[in-house]
């Protein structure tokens, strides 16, 4: 919860390394991302808590040679519409490329893989992913992230 993650920051928050991998890899605002069996309003509360602390949005986890993501992207594949939001809100560049694997939600057992893909590219992955398992379903937020990055996309290109 918000209020478990302010606790360990107000403790230890002078010797934690929150812009710097960890042993596994991972950084904080990734990891917060990746967070399973919570909800987005959680994880949107405690990304908002630590950007508020200092969190580089662009920074990338460095967890193997073939995994490496921002919390942008991993948000992204994740379908957390609110959390890409407010990341592309606080300045996170949905250019930068990732790799990595996620799990599929309808099929825990699958996983889809991308490669040097950019945030929407991993969305449009993951949906077209889930679609092939469970093609009834709509993955409406997998959509609503992918329509954010794109009307962000978008935005860009007409501002420059």
């Amino acid at each position: 919860s918000r209020a478990k993650l302010v606790s360990i920051l107000d403790e230890y928050g002078p010797h934690l390394r929150i812009n710097q991998t960890v042993s596994s890899g991972g950084l904080f605002l990734v990891e917060v991302c990746r967070a399973k069996r919570v909800t987005e309003h959680v994880i949107l509360k405690c990304v908002e808590e630590l950007v508020k602390r200092g969190a580089l949005v662009n920074a990338k986890s460095q967890e193997t040679v073939n995994s490496s993501q921002t919390a942008l992207c991993v948000a992204a594949a994740r379908g957390l519409s609110r959390v890409v939001e407010y990341l592309l809100l606080v300045g996170a560049d949905p250019n930068i490329r990732s790799s990595g694997r996620f799990q599929l939600h309808s099929n825990r057992r699958a996983t889809a893989k991308g490669e040097d893909v950019t945030p929407l590219e991993f969305a449009r992955i993951m949906r077209d992913a889930e679609l092939m398992i469970d093609p009834g379903r709509r993955f409406g937020n997998l959509k609503r992230c992918i329509k954010r990055l794109e009307e962000h996309e978008r935005k860009t290109k007409d501002s420059g």
